[in-house]
């Protein structure tokens, strides 16, 4: 049967102090009316050929599902809607278990799961979660109405303290391989459209003027396509430009870091992606940008804590024609331009993990020094020009005049039509200052070497980089050098990324966690 919209109605049920969002679509009509109030309730499936019905076989699926899904829980065990192609009559139902038989043919029937009876209709559950850590701009549901259209959530679900977000039931998922991501649950930086939804940029002056969006991105559409379930909008610094806390940023409260003592900054613009993917372990991956101010250094940003997660996404949504070669690893580049840092305790981790890359590939680093090239194969009337003179303003010609004048419409839309010019944060509104004029420091910054350049790059925990095109066989040549030597491929959420060891890196080993 085909899910479809009726009774336009936002509802929230709390049992026993755990809050729920009804989805409004309707799931499946039962052939009798149940309740005139919303019951709790829990879908299963039992074929004629598993007769008879059990309490035990009845408390085996409700422990699988326990222990695989946070929303299902006790509170749905008082109603059980038996879905079967059995006859009625044929159903003995023990002692002790209210149930519903609703006799159907396999291609109608809901996921196994929890849900809400009202009347006839069927409902899902969505359990709410408070946004504890500040991480979202918003918290969506889809619209049912329009197909990549979305609401914002219209509930608080507990003390109102905290903004709610609501996630679905995994075990509505049914992963395929037409849905490879079916049930996963995304969040999406808040410098991307959503239809239906307002698009902030960090800047309220920007919402204001912009209004609610009436597109989805076409990424966006095709993970939904896929199966992946957006849950909400994640804050970042305004114009997606970096913004520490306490100086910023202005417009809207920063997130909060969920390691150490919960007071650690948040860093740069994709801060309430980190934020959440890092602090809740209900998210499964975060959408981000990189450099989104010049078109084409434009890049989509994963954020999740497994790696297994990291390539679902990768091999089913990034539209590039897989380099096989870089399977056959001839090279590591050590690029001393940036390394060593002065950072002791980070040249530990970097160290420790390219001595891993090293044993995994049965390699040894080259050093090499860009510099030094530059020096011998750069333009000749350029080569006594130090490289790091030459690039000194690549940054600010790139992201801060770009990043400022991309904007310019925006800046004069706003006044004509509020008349009063926007207020924009002071570290946006400097950067279209600097375009031929540099600070002396410069603005080159090696982390913007793989954007610039188009290549992929992951992040565990120092950042590598490949061929473009190997994004696949990147995730693969990291995970591999972590469990190699023993080290923790998937990161905890919340004040911990790790559990503790007794090592020089305080970190235990994959066998012992």
């Amino acid at each position: 049967m085909e899910a479809s919209s009726r009774g336009l109605v936002d509802s929230v049920v709390t049992l026993n102090n755990i809050a729920y969002y009804i989805r409004r679509r309707l799931e499946l009509t039962l052939s009798g009316e149940l309740s005139k109030e919303w019951l709790p309730a829990t879908a299963i499936d039992f074929s004629e050929e598993q007769l008879p019905l059990t309490a035990s076989s009845v408390e085996d699926k409700f422990k699988r599902f326990s222990a695989s899904d946070d929303v299902f829980n006790s509170n749905f065990s008082g109603l059980l809607i038996i879905q079967t192609n059995a006859k009625a009559e044929k159903f003995y139902v023990p002692v002790g278990i209210k149930a519903h038989i609703q006799e159907t043919e396999w291609h109608d029937r809901i996921p196994e799961g929890p849900y809400f009876v009202k009347g006839s209709s069927v409902h899902q559950a969505w359990r709410l979660y408070p946004d504890q850590l500040n991480s979202f701009m918003a918290a969506t549901v889809p619209d049912d109405a329009v197909p990549y259209k979305f609401r914002t959530l219209p509930a608080s679900g507990y003390d109102g303290l905290y903004q709610a977000v609501a996630v679905p039931s995994r075990l509505y998922s049914n992963r395929s391989e037409q849905k490879p991501l079916d049930g996963m649950r995304i969040t999406v930086k808040d410098n991307i459209h959503l239809d239906g939804m307002v698009t902030t940029l960090g800047c309220l002056a920007f919402a204001q003027y912009y209004g609610v969006q009436n597109t989805t991105s076409d990424y966006l559409k095709g993970l939904i396509e896929l199966g992946a379930v957006i849950v909400g909008k994640t804050k970042l610094s305004s114009f997606a430009g970096t913004e520490v806390p306490p100086k910023g940023p202005i417009d809207y409260f920063a997130p909060f870091n969920a390691r150490g003592d919960g007071y650690q900054g948040p860093q740069d613009s994709s801060s309430g992606a980190g934020s959440a993917t890092g602090g809740y372990d209900w998210i499964d991956a975060s959408i981000c940008t990189d450099i989104p101010s010049a078109q084409n250094f434009d890049k989509i940003g994963l954020m999740a804590r497994t790696p297994e997660t990291l390539q679902r996404i990768v091999d089913s949504s990034i539209n590039i024609n897989p380099d096989d070669s870089i399977k056959n690893v001839m090279e590591i580049i050590y690029p001393t331009d940036w390394l060593p840092t002065k950072d002791a305790a980070q040249m530990e981790m970097i160290e420790g993990f390219v001595k891993a890359l090293d044993k995994s590939l049965d390699l040894v680093r080259t050093e090499i020094s860009l510099s030094k090239e530059w020096s011998i194969t750069g333009p000749e009337e350029l080569r006594e020009t130090p490289l790091q003179d030459y690039l000194k303003r690549t940054g600010l010609s790139i992201n801060m005049y770009l990043g400022y004048h991309n904007f310019d419409s925006f800046r004069e839309g706003y006044l004509a039509k509020f008349g009063v010019k926007p207020y924009i944060s002071p570290v946006r509104l400097r950067n279209g200052k600097f375009f031929g004029n540099g600070p002396a420091g410069g603005s080159y910054n090696g982390n913007w070497f793989p954007t610039i350049l188009g290549l992929p790059q992951i992040v565990v925990p120092t950042g590598i980089i490949s061929a473009t095109g190997s994004d696949s066989a990147l995730i693969d040549i990291a995970k591999n050098a972590l469990s190699k030597s023993g080290w923790p491929t998937t990161v905890k959420a919340g004040r911990l990324m790790f559990d503790l060891g007794d090592n020089e890196r305080h970190v235990a080993y994959e066998a012992e966690s």
